[in-house]
């Protein structure tokens, strides 16, 4: 079994440890007990009304565990994901029980092949599906392309001495970028960390999102393009919904660089 405990991260690093550690728990057999998002559970519908959401997969598997207990920290390992193909996991996980901590533990290949089932647990839950669902449906209404874009300030004035923080002008720019890469009418229903004016972003077409953490993640989901700053805020959010997603900096705005990527995998 794998214990993952309680740890201090935002929403959407745990939504993104959770996807890998349930699509790996699906692929390779082993029930996973998650402690992490006890405080998200009344978003969605695949996780109990309070508590700790243990997963059992299909097929559990049938092994000799070598030892009882085991504990992994993401901490001891190089920055950037940790697969469980890594043989310092696989040894671990030949226990009967083992603990992890850290938001960085990845299963790539399994959350491939097992991603709709996660999508199928992060469903969100009525009350909010509802705002959603009327918050996508009005910003589409009269447009060919939905594009959501991700503002995030706050944090970001500071992390990494503010390389990902970007004025409205920057966004406005990309926006731009966008209008003139697809055909027909586009709008954008944009997602803020911070009050935004809908009137601000050179003319145009503005929609704001409700403004609540998982509203305005899942309305995110909800658009046939996602644009923003690197995050995995909207790394969920492409993941979710199968939008294609382009993540850009100065340089890419500058030097017109749009790439839009489908997001298969997580952060």
């Amino acid at each position: 079994m794998i214990i993952y405990p309680d740890q201090g991260a935002g929403m959407c690093n745990r939504l993104h440890a959770a996807a890998n550690l349930i699509a790996h728990s699906e692929m390779s057999g082993n029930p996973l007990l998650l402690c992490s998002l006890r405080k998200y559970n009344r978003y969605f519908d695949g996780l109990p009304d309070k508590g700790i959401f243990a997963f059992s997969p299909t097929e559990k598997r049938a092994v000799r565990f070598r030892k009882p207990f085991s504990f992994l920290r993401s901490g001891v390992f190089p920055t950037g994901a940790i697969h469980f193909n890594d043989p310092v996991v696989k040894r671990a996980e030949e226990a009967a029980l083992m603990v992890l901590v850290g938001w960085r533990f990845r299963d790539t290949e399994a959350l491939l092949k097992h991603g709709d089932l996660v999508r199928s647990i992060f469903v969100p839950t009525g009350v909010y599906s509802e705002v959603i669902s009327r918050k996508v449906v009005g910003a589409r209404e009269g447009a060919d392309n939905l594009v959501g874009v991700h503002i995030r300030r706050g944090d970001y004035k500071s992390y990494r001495d503010g390389v990902l923080y970007y004025d409205d002008e920057i966004y406005t720019s990309a926006m731009r970028l966008v209008v003139n890469n697809l055909k027909g009418k586009t709008r954008f229903l944009v997602a803020s960390d911070e009050p935004i004016d809908p009137g601000s972003f050179g003319g145009c077409f503005v929609v704001a999102a409700p403004g609540h953490e998982l509203e305005d993640l899942y309305c995110l989901a909800g658009c046939d393009y996602i644009i923003g700053p690197s995050s995995t805020y909207s790394a969920w959010a492409a993941f979710y919904g199968n939008a294609p997603l382009w993540q850009f900096d100065r340089d890419a705005v500058r030097d017109e660089n749009i790439v839009f990527k489908k997001v298969s995998g997580t952060r």
